[in-house]
């Protein structure tokens, strides 16, 4: 046979596995971007810094766009609910009977399906939704304008008009200040002079940073549109192009998801995409609800406080909503650390005012620790009080006033990535995942995989 002649396996196919080789391939390629990016931040810092600053401006728009998405969204989604009831139930399905049967005999009704593939029973459903969707939406972004609208026309004029008065009177305020609690407390000439070094150095403070930084930067805005006509436009631009981009993000928001989650299957195998979809899922609830929940409460108790402040006719009474509103922001320490400098305004103007507000202050966060903010946010970050001062206090200390609003949630996100990686590795070795059962555990037997407790304490 002339087949007979020919090298063995001459016909076969050669079969080799290719994964190995691009595992290795995409590692060496990690491992040289890792070298250059540690290369650049040591050696080429300035540039890199102002590549990146350029990168930023160049997708300004498009980040702008995101965080109104993002923010905007929960709007949307309330007002959808509520609004897709009104188009009322859907119209019944259009069928018509279609021969499927053997040689032309009637089978079952079945929809008739369009050029698209959709049927049209399903297309009034689709309507329905996208015009709930669009109304949402058109609503939503109406009701934050107008929001805006409010700031710039009533609290910012009125927060302008409280510093400019503040700046004023301190002076005065100060030394009235400084009679009263010497006629009042009876101490000696010692403690008097250090609590006046005090008062002073405070007030001075206070007035240098109105004078010099909030007045001159808040009165040169309006100039600045004329005169910096150029940079005014771009931000302008940038701004309304996120705007838009926010809108078409909203529109056609399930669409993007499961292109990203379609993509996400396609690089990933089925179990790591199935974690990395579920650890986005978790973290964007758990984002959203915090940040949404955190911008809710401030502004309920940033009203509350303005009403009880009117209502007892103490000063500042939009400098201290707005400052213990914002401040609220902050978790844990946020009414303590808005209160203080308030509580000292308002003091200088009449001490028992100051003490008056002290005590606001105090009911307020009691009240907002109690009964506002769990029935507001609930528990959306499913951290204990003390990770939600170390994170506050970390991510305060790393990135400063940014951090500290938004050290919680991200740390959130990293906490339950780790639980869940634990809960992990403690199932395939077989031991039990509820904290409890560690509390008084003293050792873990090699063996059996068992768990040891005190002898006090055994289950």
């Amino acid at each position: 046979m002339p087949n007979e002649n020919r090298p063995q396996g001459a016909n076969t196919k050669t079969n080799w596995d290719i994964k190995p080789y691009l595992a290795i391939g995409l590692t060496a390629v990690l491992v040289v971007i890792f070298c250059m990016v540690c290369f650049f931040l040591i050696f080429r810092y300035k540039e890199l810094q102002d590549v990146t600053h350029r990168i930023l401006e160049i997708l300004q728009p498009i980040i702008f766009g995101l965080v109104f998405a993002y923010l905007i969204n929960p709007i949307v989604v309330f007002l959808e609910k509520k609004i897709s009831p009104l188009f009322g139930k859907s119209k019944k399905n259009v069928q018509v009977s279609k021969p499927t049967g053997k040689e032309g005999k009637q089978g079952t009704a079945e929809s008739v399906s369009t050029e698209k593939g959709q049927g049209a029973a399903e297309l009034y459903p689709v309507a329905k939704k996208n015009y709930a969707r669009g109304i949402s939406v058109v609503v939503a972004m109406v009701f934050v304008l107008l929001l805006i609208t409010l700031l710039f026309v009533q609290v910012i004029p009125q927060l302008y008009a409280s510093v400019e008065k503040l700046v004023r009177q301190l002076p005065e305020q100060r030394i009235a200040f400084l009679a009263w609690f010497d006629d009042f407390s009876r101490v000696n000439n010692e403690q008097y002079q250090y609590i006046a070094s005090a008062v002073n150095t405070a007030t001075e403070y206070i007035t240098t940073w109105a004078k010099e930084v909030f007045l001159p930067q808040s009165g040169t805005f309006l100039t600045s549109l004329t005169s910096g006509v150029l940079s005014v436009v771009i931000v302008l631009m940038d701004l309304l192009i996120g705007l838009i981009l926010a809108i078409c993000l909203l529109l056609n928001k399930e669409r993007l998801i499961g292109e990203s989650k379609k993509l996400i299957y396609a690089i990933f195998p089925v179990r790591p995409a199935n974690v990395f979809v579920k650890t986005l899922r978790k973290s964007n609830e758990i984002m959203s609800g915090y940040i949404t929940g955190m911008i809710v409460n401030s502004v309920i108790v940033g009203i509350i406080c303005y009403i009880i402040v009117r209502i007892l006719h103490l000063p500042y009474a939009a400098l201290v909503s707005v400052i213990m509103g914002v401040t609220n922001m902050i978790p844990f320490f946020g009414l303590l650390l808005g209160g203080i400098p308030t509580v000292f305004l308002i003091a200088l103007v009449s001490p028992l005012q100051g003490l008056q507000f002290a005590i606001v202050v105090l009911v307020l966060r009691e009240a907002d620790s109690y009964l506002i903010k769990p029935k507001v946010l609930g528990d959306a970050t499913g951290l204990s009080a003390f990770w939600i001062i170390v994170s506050t206090l970390v991510a305060g200390g790393l990135f400063g006033v940014t951090g500290m609003l938004l050290g919680v949630p991200v740390f959130a996100v990293i906490y339950y990535m780790v639980k869940k990686l634990v809960e992990y590795v403690l199932k395939k070795r077989k031991l039990p995942t509820a904290t409890k059962e560690y509390t008084q555990v003293i050792k873990v037997e090699q063996d059996t995989g068992r768990l040891c407790y005190k002898e006090s304490n055994k289950p």
